[in-house]
């Protein structure tokens, strides 16, 4: 039986990410264009794409720059993954996860001024 390590498991979501974020709203809404109608469609899908790959990026890095001894003294104490997530993980994310949503939602305003005009 082959065993894997784990960075090989986030190499590809790391790259869809990566890829997401490198490419601009309005590059992305002129692809968009091409595949779909002119209408609404293109300019929402060019956002989200945008969106998807800066709001990944923010989350992970919140993510790797956790503290670890509260994650390790629930994993000590034998806690399965779902409450490690829900106890440990999720409470001291979720006040970043919001302000980074909230921040990403204001920027998608403004910038479907010039997604509209391409």
């Amino acid at each position: 039986m082959r065993r894997y390590k784990v960075g090989q498991y986030w190499c590809v979501p790391r790259i869809v990410l990566l890829f997401c974020r490198a490419i601009p709203a309005p590059i992305w809404a002129i692809v968009a264009l091409f595949v779909l109608f002119p209408g609404i469609l293109p300019g929402a899908i060019a956002l989200g794409l945008n969106n998807l790959g800066i709001l990944g990026r923010l989350m992970t890095e919140t993510n790797e720059n956790l503290e670890k001894p509260p994650l390790e003294a629930l994993k000590a104490q034998g806690t399965p993954g779902m409450l490690l997530f829900l106890y440990g993980i999720l409470p001291i994310n979720l006040p970043r996860f919001l302000a980074y949503i909230l921040y990403r939602w204001e920027v998608c305003i403004r910038e479907t001024v010039m997604v509209g005009k391409s």
